[in-house]
């Protein structure tokens, strides 16, 4: 047997030592998220999970041999692993850091990491074996991917994604309510934020690379990475990551924090790369999960910025993301962006990315389908089920499909007014719709009637005992019966872009449906093409009738859809009932799971007595994207596709 001589096993260990798994990460937050594995881009599966020691990925032998095209042999008396794939045989013991790979000869290799057995089953370090049989092994730090390469290659890096918006990108402004800027960046694009989602939506490190949260749950405090960089060079710092958040209260932009915003109480900077957000009331988790969803800001450049929504020059868009904004067509409606080669963990693997502004869903959906686009990216605007049946069938497209974690569509009564304060008035007007006609209207074949709970099944916990909302008129004209309603009652759509039309839609069909049990339901025409009217009215004055709407992932996760309905300093609602409220308080306060759910348990049961809201539609998200030019796209859940992983996860075909 020919042994390596000695100062060739150091070099060897020292190449190891330095290779790519050297840059893993350590935190604790980020040892969370666990480490995924991809042979020429197909995901493997294993029963035990693969995990990271002293910078060594380890995954269970058989699975990953077999995905290599190796078969693998075990000796339970002298414990030894036996992998061969043509000429090349592998042969690792338990416990021993010396490993032999035989082809032409035999060469013992000094591991950093030994196979063990954890469970039942062997475990070895994934990129001895994967390299030895002559495969290429890269390792992503952003998304925690190892990307093994078999063969030849999953292909060449891609050059450029054509992504489709129904978010305005007209003006370019970072903070615009309704543009596509901060919505692109919600999950990480030209800016990114101090913790972000993985795929699983587990917050995890970005910019801070660990926090510790105060024994109260008031404060939490961050530890940024160093040498973190803005687009124009200058360093990410503490006081940068101060006055993003003091800027935004200041001058309420930006749509991160909207729950938590109310209780940040300041930012304090306690060395460079070290700050303290400290809170009146103990919202840690609803806080974090903002915190992913909230890009940041350089301060050299807003700090003289006093209109921030009127700010439009091309330095509003420097972030310190895996993307720089290039350009912006107004005559095509299109912005281009280029990967950022100083991104700190790691250059994206699209070069370029283009986004063109479509009005509605049609333009949007015929674009896919006619490959003129290869996804579509929007915060939560996921394609409605309705649409299924164009992109059926199409052997280049994916239909995306999530477990639903918004809800669709829901109405709210507004508690000011006569007669939505009325409980038998709200029960009428549940007993009056026909959820099954809602449904194929907005979700086809992939949605359902949802239940008096309000939140869908997906939602951590849903409580199932809860039972399915009813259409029958006779007994909604029965409760009307001893009501006097003498005036009008006007529905309100919401009217935010790319979704007021589907809105509109649902407005109209639960006006017919209140008009057959007697209400004189009319659509409210002073919202309709005016979201800024609607806001006004449904957010800052809270005085309309009964309003239309659809939850976003986040407002479902964040507070089971509490901030919807609720009159509290963090919600935009109008009801104010105790123990709602009580409820309500037990998930934003609560600093474990077990709580958390607890609350919202409760508060799917008080929707069920009280009805302060209804959910019209539950349903599987649609997130269609093409499969004809890219693979590596990484589903993330409620949210579809076009996320940060996948920026990092694409290659050419």
């Amino acid at each position: 047997m020919r042994r390596l001589s000695k100062p060739l096993a150091v070099l060897l260990v020292l190449m190891l030592a330095i290779n790519l798994f050297a840059a893993i990460p350590v935190s604790a937050g980020q040892q969370a998220d666990r480490v995924k594995v991809a042979v020429n881009n197909e995901f493997l599966t294993f029963d035990i999970q693969p995990f990271i020691e002293k910078g060594r990925v380890l995954v269970p032998a058989r699975a990953l041999c077999e995905a290599l095209g190796a078969s693998v042999e075990w000796d339970g008396k002298t414990k030894t692993v036996t992998a061969k794939k043509g000429d090349a045989i592998i042969k690792l013991t338990i416990g021993s850091k010396i490993a032999s790979i035989t082809e032409k000869g035999v060469t013992e290799v000094v591991l950093e990491v030994p196979a063990k057995i954890i469970s039942g089953r062997t475990v070895v370090p994934l990129r001895f074996i994967a390299e030895a049989f002559g495969a290429k092994v890269q390792w992503d730090a952003a998304t925690r991917l190892v990307r093994i390469t078999v063969g030849g290659g999953a292909g060449e890096k891609a050059q450029e994604l054509v992504l489709g918006t129904l978010s305005p990108l007209d003006p370019v402004d970072l903070f615009s309510p309704n543009g596509a800027w901060q919505r692109l960046c919600s999950t990480g694009f030209s800016h990114v934020h101090l913790v972000r989602f993985d795929p699983d939506l587990n917050v995890i490190p970005c910019v801070a690379e660990r926090w510790e949260v105060s024994p109260d749950g008031k404060s939490i405090k961050f530890f940024l990475r160093k040498g973190v960089k803005w687009h124009d060079g200058r360093e990410v710092t503490a006081e940068d990551v101060k006055f993003t958040f003091e800027y935004k209260k200041k001058h309420n932009v930006g749509w991160d924090m909207n729950t938590a915003r109310p209780f940040l109480e300041n930012a304090e900077v306690v060395d460079k790369y070290t700050v303290v957000l400290n809170l009146k009331e103990p919202v840690v988790m609803m806080l974090l999960k903002e915190l992913a969803v909230g890009y940041l800001i350089p301060k050299h450049i807003w700090e003289n910025v006093d209109e921030p929504l009127k700010y439009t020059d091309k330095k509003n868009m420097i972030g310190c993301g895996p993307y720089i904004f290039e350009s912006y067509d107004q005559a095509t409606q299109t912005a281009i962006f280029r990967a950022n080669h100083d991104y700190f963990q790691g250059a994206p693997s699209v070069e370029k990315v283009k986004i063109k502004y479509y009005k509605n869903f049609d333009q949007v959906v015929l674009a896919l389908k006619k490959g003129e686009i290869d996804a579509i990216a929007d915060y939560s605007m996921p394609v409605p089920g309705s649409y299924a049946s164009t992109l059926e069938g199409d052997k280049n497209i994916n239909l995306g499909l999530t477990p639903g974690l918004q809800v669709p569509a829901y109405l709210a009564f507004c508690y000011k007014n006569y007669p939505m304060k009325e409980k038998k008035f709200r029960e009428a007007v549940a007993y009056a719709i026909n959820y099954e006609n809602i449904v194929r209207s907005i979700c086809g074949k992939y949605g359902e009637v949802p239940g008096k709970g309000i939140v869908p099944p997906a939602m951590p916990g849903y409580d199932r005992s809860i039972p399915k909302l009813e259409y029958n008129p006779q007994k909604a004209r029965e409760l009307l019966a001893s009501l006097k309603i003498t005036e009008p009652v006007y529905v309100m759509p919401q009217t935010r872009p790319g979704k007021e039309e589907t809105m509109i839609r649902v407005a109209e069909m639960v006006c017919s449906y209140l008009k057959e049990v007697g209400i004189d339901a009319r659509i409210d025409q002073e919202v309709i093409g005016n979201y800024d009217k609607w806001k006004e009215k449904a957010w800052r004055k809270r005085d309309f009738g009964i309003l239309i709407g659809y939850m976003t992932v986040f407002g479902v996760l964040g507070d089971a859809g509490g901030t919807y309905f609720i009159d509290h300093p963090n919600g935009y609602g109008t009801y104010a009932d105790p123990a709602y409220i009580k409820a309500y308080e037990k998930v934003i306060y609560a600093q474990d799971n077990t709580r958390m759910t607890e609350g919202v348990k409760e508060m799917q049961q008080y929707h069920a007595r009280e009805l302060p809201g209804i959910a019209l539609a539950w349903d599987v998200m649609l997130y269609p994207y093409r499969t004809d030019r890219f693979d590596g796209w990484v589903m993330q859940k409620g949210l579809g596709p076009v996320c940060y992983q996948t920026l990092f996860n694409l290659w050419q075909k």
